[in-house]
């Protein structure tokens, strides 16, 4: 009898701590994000603050999540399925005209501003915090998700910034680029 009643005692001690490390984690994923400041609707800037005709239309839904794939890059980076991330829906319209890039006469058609690049910079009370882009699908040799949004159309992506930091305050959205093709 002894012995049930410690297999017992052993069996309710499990389900018991697994109950509370998946209600840990479950509190550390809600982390509270109503105070989490994004930016206002207007047209963004790139990293060098150079003006775009990317107009951001909303950011929403900012939470605290985790990557659901790996990445490596150049440099040493690298961010294991699992890791701890900062997650916004941003969505975007292109301004840009159809107008081709580039001028001279033996320029091939179709070659205008449609591919796209975003990227957000995350702050808290200290200042801006280490935060790695893996926004998926990873297509850039840079890190981050090139989508095409063709002139005058809308189009919204999640972005993923890999990092350990749970006090965001606020966020920035940025251009990391824009072009007719694919980031080089």
């Amino acid at each position: 009898m002894n012995r049930n009643v410690l297999v017992a005692a052993i069996i309710i001690s499990s389900i018991l701590c697994v109950y509370y490390v998946a209600t840990s984690l479950a509190s550390s994923l809600a982390a509270d994000v109503s105070h989490v400041e994004g930016p206002s609707s207007g047209y963004l800037t790139d990293l060098s603050g150079n003006k775009t005709k990317i107009f951001l239309v909303s950011t929403d839904n900012p939470r605290y999540g985790f990557c659901n794939w790996s990445y490596s890059a150049v440099g040493g980076i690298e961010v294991q399925t699992g890791d701890p991330c900062f997650i916004v829906n941003v969505t975007v319209r292109n301004d840009y005209t159809t107008d081709p890039v580039w001028t001279y006469e033996d320029c091939p058609p179709g070659l205008y501003n449609n591919h796209v690049k975003l990227t957000a910079y995350l702050y808290n009370q200290q200042g801006r915090v280490d935060a790695v882009d893996v926004t998926y699908p990873i297509n850039s040799l840079h890190g981050g998700h090139v989508f095409v949004v063709e002139p005058e159309e809308t189009r919204s992506v999640e972005l993923y910034l890999a990092t350990d930091c749970k006090d965001i305050e606020r966020y920035e959205i940025y251009v990391t680029y824009i072009g007719p093709l694919m980031e080089p």
